[in-house]
């Protein structure tokens, strides 16, 4: 059964730039049924709150503005759809629909707490599917290694079966990095949860490693190891 991909776009160089990857993406691995979306809240005039423009004609505006953006990245022709509400609220509720959501982010320094305020980061941390989030200027290629970070909290079954089932398509090299300090006795318990379930059906059909590494900085050591 194929499976379907949600990509939410605000028309922005960002949205832009995570669409073209998440269609090439779509299209090499050729698992996933697309469906790029707008979201809008149709403004109100301060001085005629009352006042809403007509729907068909404002849906018909931002219909326009979808294709002009989709020919805009070469990708004209892809299945879009343009909804009403508030963006966060409405990726999220129709979230359980999909396989996999592929958003743009701005690529800020820092990790999930950089981007709690933003679209992006809600859907990242609340949706009912794997979110992938496309720092600004990433362009598409084949993914052959995959760096997934560890810590207590990180070894839950959904995780890793998530990880698991989606690198089923890519075929992936994962590194599962584990950064500790002196105190951490963590990830020797961590070690046999992750070879539980990634040989919970049978033997996985990709390599992994698995690393240890010191580091003050969790974001620092991770650039660092992936760098190398």
């Amino acid at each position: 059964m194929r499976k379907k991909m949600m990509i939410p776009v605000d028309f922005s160089p960002t949205a832009a730039n995570a669409a073209s990857y998440a269609i090439d993406f779509a299209e090499i691995t050729g698992e996933y049924d697309v469906t790029v979306v707008h979201i809008f809240m149709p403004q109100v005039d301060a001085e005629y709150p009352n006042f809403v423009s007509p729907m068909p004609e404002y849906s018909g505006y931002r219909k326009k503005m979808m294709e002009d953006f989709l020919d805009s990245i070469h990708k004209g022709g892809v299945h879009h759809e343009i909804w009403q509400g508030f963006p966060a609220d409405e990726i999220l509720k129709r979230s359980d629909q999909y396989d996999l959501i592929v958003m743009g982010t701005t690529g800020e320094s820092g990790l999930m707490n950089k981007l709690l305020g933003s679209v992006s980061g809600a859907v990242a941390i609340k949706a009912n599917c794997p979110v992938m989030l496309i720092p600004e200027g990433t362009r598409f290629q084949p993914i052959g290694r995959m760096l997934y970070a560890t810590h207590k909290d990180a070894i839950k079954p959904q995780a890793i079966n998530s990880l698991r089932v989606f690198n089923e398509v890519i075929k992936a090299h994962i590194h599962f990095v584990h950064v500790r300090d002196k105190y951490d006795t963590q990830f020797e318990s961590q070690k046999e949860w992750i070879f539980r379930y990634l040989f919970a059906n049978d033997e996985p059909s990709y390599a992994f490693d698995m690393a240890e590494i010191e580091g003050h900085s969790v974001a620092d050591s991770l650039n660092r190891y992936a760098s190398d």
